[in-house]
């Protein structure tokens, strides 16, 4: 096994509790047939914390795929004024995502927009 795949295993069963919602977006992902390139857990609560510890209200994410770090960034903004903002071009992966930000209990924050990105980023 690979050194890297091992280490991110052991972090996220020992610091990383996989909240159901999460772990339903990785299910719907890979019934949709999506490739399985999402971040782990372990590497989605890195993202969630360096979001926390740098006191972003918006972010902005190019790639959605299934919305997992998405998830992530979601639960590291405040309850008022914080905002995802994630670009995905490919609408039949759009719908999965769009399935599991309302599934999660951070649907509030998180905006997805739909189309190319040099597009939709013209919206922003």
């Amino acid at each position: 096994m690979d050194k890297f795949v091992e280490l991110d295993e052991k972090l996220m069963n020992l610091l990383v509790k996989q909240e159901d919602f999460l772990t339903d977006a990785v299910r719907r992902s890979q019934a949709a047939g999506l490739p399985a390139i999402e971040v782990s857990p372990a590497q989605g609560q890195f993202l969630y914390l360096l979001a926390k510890l740098s006191g972003a209200r918006r972010i902005l994410e190019i790639g959605t795929l299934a919305g997992y770090s998405t998830l992530f960034f979601a639960k590291s903004l405040p309850d008022e004024g914080g905002t995802v903002v994630t670009l995905e071009s490919d609408p039949d992966t759009a719908s999965v995502a769009e399935e599991n930000f309302m599934a999660s209990p951070y649907r509030n924050k998180i905006q997805l927009l739909v189309g190319q990105a040099k597009n939709t980023m013209r919206l922003l």
